[in-house]
């Protein structure tokens, strides 16, 4: 079993131009030899004392961004893991807010 990075920050997000609105999430990569993947979550309304259930969203490879459109306008909230090859997750990101 290998040893997760500690963090994954979410470093940036830029809005692409269409209908529903995407978000450009970015990060930095891990440097781990068996990373296999990241996965975004999400969470239907603010970050702060939010009790909705968290969903996965979306799966990527190893890169260091992924587009990502919420179903409907709204208030939501992110955070993103990394998978090792084994099925490891590492630690949750700082999560990101979008309204």
């Amino acid at each position: 079993m290998m040893t997760m990075m500690a963090m994954v920050f979410l470093i940036g997000m830029a809005v692409l131009v269409s209908t529903p609105p995407a978000r450009l999430f970015t990060w930095t990569l891990g440097t781990e030899n068996d990373l296999a993947s990241y996965q975004l979550w999400q969470q239907v309304g603010h970050c702060l004392n939010n009790t909705n259930p968290w969903a996965k969203v979306k799966t990527v490879g190893v890169q260091d961004h992924l587009w990502y459109a919420p179903p409907t306008y709204g208030t939501y909230c992110f955070y993103l893991t990394a998978m090792d090859t084994s099925g490891n997750a590492s630690p949750r990101s700082n999560k990101v807010q979008l309204n």
